[in-house]
């Protein structure tokens, strides 16, 4: 519902706001006092095309904001979609600059026109004289049949498993299309895995190879140094540790003479013990240090396979080729399973088209059953608004392939004519015609159904005032209901209003701007009478609008 519309610096509308009541407004005024203006800014709040032609004053943005009250659940599913929060008040603005810039804001949110349109669609429903409506649409026209026949929460969970359906079915056809497509690679991954499953690698052993083959290449020099090294520790006439050890005797007979003697001797004598350990080590190294022709020729095939793979699959140790290796395992175990995922899978999406299929020939059944009592309502209710000749008719055929609300294909029929042929009313239907059957439709499914606002722009244009009563009747009645926003020449819908809005030009320092005023009951008296008659009005033309308004719920 929209609660309030704010307008600054759009055409000749300098600063503006309205209130709107949550029923029928009415908006009425001479003819050029701004009221298609109005339009137009609801049409640019909404993701209209904008033009800085229209800017009041050329050096100034433009604001248009309007907010809106949230009863629609498809709403709050579009909020979430964007990211943005169900407040249960919606405020959107448009703005544009002197530049030509614009920008949407959805709850101060800022959002491209696309995403303002698709919410846009779910907030207003605009009806106006040569417009073409969203009832030539065939979803909006499936969704009226569904409404009247009281099958909406029917629909709602045939689309649920449809939804649940067609998501199987897509992963379904992904399984199948990488199974087709991995099944050529599946020669090519077997190769890789035996490659690398025959090597038997283990992780990190390049570094140990890589060390034992830099000691066999320097065997002869380790085996001589670490010797020469154990020798001068351990052996001849003056080894290290005879000296260290001659020390360490010299040294005692202070102790007791000097604090820190004895501590510095201890430190000696393990010095002497550790270099007595680093030569027999030493010793054992230089004992082993032999080179080995075939050892050194089987480390460098080990480590030329290792390098030959590294280059291979891109990689740097073999930690990561064991990585590679696992994970074409589970690849090709993947694969090899595929099959009995698939055949599972496609016995489900089966099931689930033939649960659909069941569904959407119920629904197909009790749309048929509903179809009649449309039609003759939908013809009465012409005739009340002065197509006395109008036909209607709903072609409701079932197609073999599920749609997203069943399987129906669904035509509105319609003929204006005595004689004429019946066709699809987007051929045939004008825009006041249109219009017509519009509101006769959601008049019949107003109790039914949550509906956006509803906007019609003069539809009773060339009318007589007894059919633009009825029409007013309808309005109101589909008023208690839902809101909606009618601007209007005839005077018998303006009195059915429950706000009645003024549209006026006024000058204000040389420049002519509109405005808009909610009109209280004597002036909307006044106003009734003058589109009755003539400005000022006749005493009969205000006897004739009090007794309009005096009538208005009839």
């Amino acid at each position: 519902m929209l609660v309030s519309l704010y307008i600054k610096n759009y055409a000749i509308i300098k600063e503006l706001q309205v209130q709107f009541s949550p029923n029928l407004n009415v908006i009425t005024g001479e003819t050029g006092a701004g009221k298609s203006i109005l339009m137009g800014a609801l049409g640019l709040l909404l993701g209209d095309r904008a033009d800085t032609k229209s800017l009041f004053d050329p050096a100034e943005r433009c604001v248009i904001e309007g907010t809106f009250i949230i009863d629609n659940d498809s709403i709050a599913d579009v909020l979430q979609e964007l990211g943005l929060e169900d407040q249960h008040q919606l405020v959107i603005r448009r703005e544009l600059t002197p530049q030509g810039k614009t920008r949407a804001f959805i709850n101060d949110a800022l959002v491209n026109l696309s995403e303002l349109r698709g919410l846009s669609d779910l907030l207003v429903d605009v009806h106006a004289q040569f417009d073409t409506l969203e009832i030539n649409e065939q979803p909006k026209q499936l969704e009226l049949l569904d409404a009247y026949a009281g099958i909406l929460d029917q629909v709602h969970h045939y689309r649920t498993i449809y939804r649940t359906y067609l998501q199987e079915r897509n992963r379904l056809q992904f399984l199948r299309d990488e199974a087709g497509t991995r099944q050529k690679e599946l020669d090519f991954w077997q190769f890789q895995l035996a490659e690398l499953t025959e090597l038997q690698i283990e992780a990190g052993e390049e570094i140990q190879l890589e060390q034992e083959q830099e000691a066999l290449s320097h065997a002869e020099e380790i085996r001589q140094r670490t010797g020469e090294a154990a020798e001068i520790v351990l052996n001849g006439s003056s080894s290290l540790v005879d000296q260290l050890n001659s020390i360490a005797q010299s040294l005692r007979g202070l102790y007791g003479k000097h604090p820190m003697i004895e501590g510095l001797n201890t430190r000696l004598e393990q010095t002497s013990i550790e270099l007595a350990d680093l030569a027999e080590e030493w010793t054992a190294i230089s004992e082993k240090s032999e080179f080995d022709p075939e050892r050194y020729q089987e480390i460098q095939e080990r480590l030329g396979e290792l390098y030959r793979l590294f280059r291979k699959h891109q990689v740097q140790q073999s930690a990561d080729l064991l990585a590679i290796q696992h994970q074409l395992q589970s690849d090709i175990d993947h694969l090899t399973n595929a099959d009995e995922e698939i055949e599972a899978l496609a016995r489900k999406v089966t099931l689930q088209e033939q649960e659909c299929m069941t569904l959407g020939k119920k629904l197909h059944d009790q749309r048929q059953k509903a179809i009649p009592g449309l039609q003759d309502e939908v013809v009465r209710g012409l005739h009340e608004l002065a197509m006395d000749a109008a036909q209607f008719k709903i072609d409701l055929t079932a197609v073999s392939q599920l749609q997203t609300d069943g399987i129906d294909t669904i035509e509105l029929l319609f003929s204006a004519n005595k004689g004429s042929r019946l066709l699809p009313i987007k051929r045939v239907a004008s825009g006041g015609e249109l219009s017509r059957l519009n509101l006769v439709l959601k008049s019949l499914v107003a109790s039914k159904m949550t509906m956006p606002t509803l906007i019609f722009d003069e539809i009773d244009t060339g009318i007589s005032g007894f059919v633009s009563d009825r029409m007013g009747v309808m309005m109101r009645a589909l008023a208690q209901k839902h809101q909606i926003l009618c601007i209007t020449h005839a005077p018998q819908i303006a009195s059915k209003g429950d706000h009645h809005y003024f549209v006026f030009k006024e000058e204000k320092a040389n420049r002519t701007e509109t405005n808009v005023k909610l009109l209280g009951p004597d002036e909307r008296i006044t106003e009734l009478a003058i589109m009755l008659s003539t400005n000022p009005p006749t005493t009969s033309a205000l006897a004739n609008a009090r007794e309009l308004l005096a009538n208005h719920t009839n």
